[in-house]
């Protein structure tokens, strides 16, 4: 059970470990990432698995560096953090299913800007969120989750477009059209589940809190 964002960022980054390294390998298996020749003298002598050996080492070897990579990001930088504030998607899902919702039901018309929704996810969502029933807490996590799983790939997927359209001679259209199906699923399932998970949760904050909270800030309803 997630009850936290520490627990899902401890699951995210392995899931990144775990999509990241089968899609690397499908692009391997179909020729548009560079097969690594291993030297002889660091292969075991095995008679009869030598080439097999081989194979699966320059096989796997570009995946599993990706892969790694790809965990190392997401486990210390936080990549999806960090990029979904850099294209504003966290400042418009905090603001618009967060804070607003918070403001209107206490007929607050307050004008939001980035410097106000940070002061009020700091100053009154995230203390009070830890008092609400844990099990709506449960259920945000599972399904935010799964999204940023599918974001984070969707940023892996991207980022490889750029050296195979560069670096090989294959068409990248399968592959864009793969990230397009992954944008499709990732944006779906961010508006239609886990937007309704994030009001979901902030309706759970009551109204006496929210007006507390505004008027020791001296914010005008």
């Amino acid at each position: 059970m997630i009850i936290s964002y520490t627990e899902m960022l401890g699951k995210l980054c392995k899931w990144t470990f775990v999509t990241t390294l089968l899609y690397l390998i499908i692009l391997q298996y179909n020729g548009f990432l560079p097969y690594i020749e291993i030297d002889d003298a660091l292969i075991p002598p095995l008679e009869g698995y030598r080439d097999l050996i081989e194979w699966i080492v320059s096989f796997g070897m570009m995946p599993l560096l990706g892969a790694l990579m790809a965990f190392f990001l997401s486990t210390f930088f936080e990549a999806h953090d960090k990029i979904a504030k850099a294209i504003k998607l966290r400042y418009l899902w905090e603001k618009d299913f967060i804070v607003k919702p918070m403001l209107d039901r206490v007929g607050s018309d307050l004008p939001l800007n980035q410097k106000r929704v940070r002061e009020i996810m700091a100053g009154l969502y995230y203390p009070e969120v830890k008092n609400i029933d844990p099990h709506h807490v449960h259920v945000f996590w599972r399904y935010a989750l799964l999204f940023w799983v599918l974001f984070e790939h969707l940023c892996v997927v991207i980022i490889s477009l750029l050296p195979i359209i560069i670096l090989t001679d294959k068409s990248a259209y399968l592959i864009m059209s793969y990230a397009i199906i992954v944008f499709i699923l990732s944006a779906a399932h961010w508006y239609f589940v886990v937007v309704k998970k994030s009001k979901a949760q902030a309706r759970q904050i009551p109204e006496a809190i929210i007006i507390t909270y505004l008027n020791k800030h001296q914010v005008i309803l």
